[in-house]
């Protein structure tokens, strides 16, 4: 019976089923009803905690502002800026309210759109609603992706070594399915898994790594593998210049953003059906989620990070970009089976410098003070001569150059790299500091994840911070195997009577409680 079928003198309409339609970067809820609608968009909904607390802040300037206009006069800080500004009193609460309104607007993030899309990576958290919705008795599921046949026969030119066994186990995950997260802790061989999957695919790759110092180091074992002739570096210059691209290709999510801006994209991206992410736990920022729709054509795509789900509010927008994680292998069991390093934790206990807001707080103390400079110092001392000592610094000039200077003034030798290094240098630091030519290397972002630093047996955290991410990445520094290094030793610091920091370091050492299940001792 079609649209204009008629019975016994009353006219039918096929009546619409409610269907997912599901897309390589997007899935549309189509026909379903406005309550369904309203259980997804809840679930997709997440409250920006960064936002939250320029709210808090404006807020507490409204405050100020209205004790300030009560009593008559403006004094300290706020009477300086309405100085410096030439505003009135009126005019500054005027222009405060003004921006509460739009943080409030922006305070909470739906990931459903108005016109019913998602990104595909959230299927299955809009299809477990979707499964307990009371509102819905059926709905279909319409998968429009398309399997893009084999252009290539990569062959080995320089076969790896062997698999382990859990690298097996995800190279096995990915040839059944076609996108998802492998989390596989620092120094577990993630790249020889990413090189398989592109020899087995056999179709024109993007790999696409967060800076220039592991795009270099991603390329020397693409190199050596597969050889120079399939290997190309993305940049601007030569999207802009060339016809055609090689079979795989290496890029910096900072050029991917260059690209969009300059509608050069789609020059690189156009035949691309594998899509790498390495170091995934970036994918929440905005350089990734504003791509959704430029790799709409994308079938296969994969993330490798050693710390996929995130402590933060951006969780919902690093699923969305690929999918939910489809193998995890955590530091301790690679620490249990012998393929990192075990790691003991020591804390050094410090003078304080409390502080009502956190970043002058952090800056008291991490930021050149007194006590953490001769606390570095004496760690150092106390470490024999022949052992590796790796600092890192979250502050170049205001933290990382410090301790540099203050180091060598006391006649300890040590190199400095920061981002404003050029590649070549950074990386000659690291090749010296793995063959004990450097033996304390201090450093900030730059000596970051996926660099291959292993000889470092002491791991001196400058940092401070809760993000987990961060600080996983950061002891990834410290744990890979080297010769002669049997345990590496993490020196982090407790300022007492600190505000912000004392609660940090409670969640840093959840963190490695849960991560490398190592032992802490206090010094």
């Amino acid at each position: 019976m079609d649209d204009k079928s008629q019975t016994f003198g009353y006219k039918f309409s096929k009546v619409k089923i409610p269907t997912v339609a599901i897309r390589n970067s997007y899935c549309s809820l189509e026909n379903f009803p406005q309550l369904v609608i309203d259980e997804v968009k809840s679930a997709l909904t997440y409250k920006d905690e960064e936002v939250t607390q320029k709210k808090i802040q404006v807020l507490r300037n409204l405050k100020l502002s209205h004790a300030a206009r009560k009593s008559g006069g403006a004094s300290g800080f706020l009477g300086r800026k309405l100085a410096e500004s030439g505003s009135s009193i009126e005019s500054h609460i005027s222009q405060l309210k003004a921006q509460l309104f739009r943080l409030e607007k922006e305070e909470m993030t739906c990931l459903l759109l108005p016109d019913g899309r998602f990104p595909t990576g959230l299927l299955g958290i809009v299809k477990e609603v979707l499964s307990h919705s009371k509102s819905l008795v059926n709905y279909d599921t319409q998968d429009l992706r398309v399997r893009p046949d084999s252009e290539y026969r990569f062959k080995w030119k320089r076969e790896p070594h062997e698999m382990r066994y859990y690298q097996q186990d995800m190279a096995g995950i990915a040839e059944a399915q076609e996108r998802g997260v492998f989390e596989s802790c620092v120094g577990s061989g993630k790249t020889l898994v990413m090189l398989n999957i592109v020899k087995n695919k056999r179709v024109t790759t993007l790999i696409v790594e967060p800076s220039l110092p592991l795009i270099s180091q991603t390329k020397k074992i693409l190199e050596s593998a597969f050889g120079k002739s399939f290997i190309e570096v993305i940049t601007t210059v030569n999207a802009k210049k060339k016809k055609k691209f090689k079979p795989i290709r290496l890029v910096t999510v900072q050029t991917l953003a260059s690209l969009l801006n300059q509608n050069l994209l789609s020059r690189v991206l156009g035949d691309v059906q594998l899509l790498l992410l390495d170091e995934f736990h970036h994918a929440a920022s905005n350089s990734y989620t504003e791509l959704l729709p430029q790799i709409q054509h994308i079938y296969y795509r994969y993330g490798f990070t050693g710390t996929f789900l995130r402590n933060d509010c951006k969780t919902l927008d690093l699923w969305g970009v690929l999918s939910q994680r489809l193998y995890h292998y955590p530091p301790y069991k690679a620490i249990e089976e012998g393929f990192i390093t075990p790691v003991e934790f020591k804390i050094h206990k410090l003078p304080g410098i409390n502080r009502m807001n956190y970043q002058k707080e952090y800056e008291a103390n991490y930021c050149g003070s007194a006590a953490i400079l001769k606390e570095i110092h004496k760690i150092i001392q106390e470490i024999l001569p022949n052992e590796q000592i790796l600092v890192l610094v979250d502050r170049k000039d205001k933290s990382g150059l410090l301790i540099h200077e203050y180091l060598e003034n006391r006649s300890i030798a040590n190199s400095y790299v920061s981002g404003d290094d050029k590649k070549g240098v950074v990386n000659s630091a690291i090749e010296e500091f793995n063959s004990h030519k450097i033996r304390i290397l201090i450093g900030s972002t730059v000596l970051g994840e996926g660099m291959d630093i292993q000889s470092t047996q002491h791991l001196i955290l400058a940092t401070g911070g809760k993000s987990e991410i961060k600080i996983v990445q950061a002891i990834g520094r410290g744990v890979r195997l080297h010769p002669g290094k049997t345990r590496a030793f993490v020196h982090d610091f407790l300022f007492e009577g600190t505000r912000f920091l004392e609660r940090h370091l409670e969640q840093r050492l959840a963190i490695y409680a849960n991560q490398f299940a190592g032992e802490v001792k206090y010094v």
